[in-house]
């Protein structure tokens, strides 16, 4: 069965803006946006082949986009999260994929776990939302006018 994100946000059980205008890969006709921003040759064939691996598995990979300086930044900072001295207020770690450690903690839970516990989970599945906002490293790459162009071409 496919679900339409349209119709599960219908459904949540939180406060949504269903007037805010989705972002094109989440809309229904993506797939049609595509084709037809190819055939107006709006983006190359290599833009459409892309964007369109992301439309279907969630994301590409594009060499070169983002200078190698702003990835090493961001991974330094993400693996520094585990070993700061005091909490980053509101932060949470999601989806933690770890031993003996619920889905969801927050920084200041992390913080207090004990240093192997850290080091453990530095290298376990786990993912951050809206990083770019504290962070500098990942506000670079959300605002990478390289990536930008790639993503709005539709």
């Amino acid at each position: 069965m496919i679900f339409k994100i349209a119709d599960i946000l219908k459904n949540l059980p939180w406060s949504f803006d269903s007037t805010a205008e989705l972002p094109w890969l989440d809309r229904s006709r993506a797939e049609k946006s595509l084709q037809k921003a190819r055939q107006q040759r709006r983006i190359s064939e290599r833009e459409y082949q892309l964007l369109d691996h992301w439309r279907e598995l969630g994301y590409c990979i594009v060499k070169d986009l983002i200078p190698a300086t702003a990835i090493n930044n961001l991974v330094a900072e993400l693996a520094d999260l585990f070993f700061l001295e005091s909490a980053i207020p509101g932060l949470r770690i999601e989806g933690i994929q770890a031993e003996n450690l619920p889905a969801s903690l927050s920084h200041e839970q992390v913080l207090a776990l004990d240093m192997e516990q850290r080091k453990a989970l530095v290298n376990s599945i786990w993912r951050l939302h809206a990083f770019h906002e504290i962070s500098p490293a990942a506000r670079a790459i959300f605002d990478n006018q390289n990536l930008r162009d790639l993503v709005r071409v539709c």
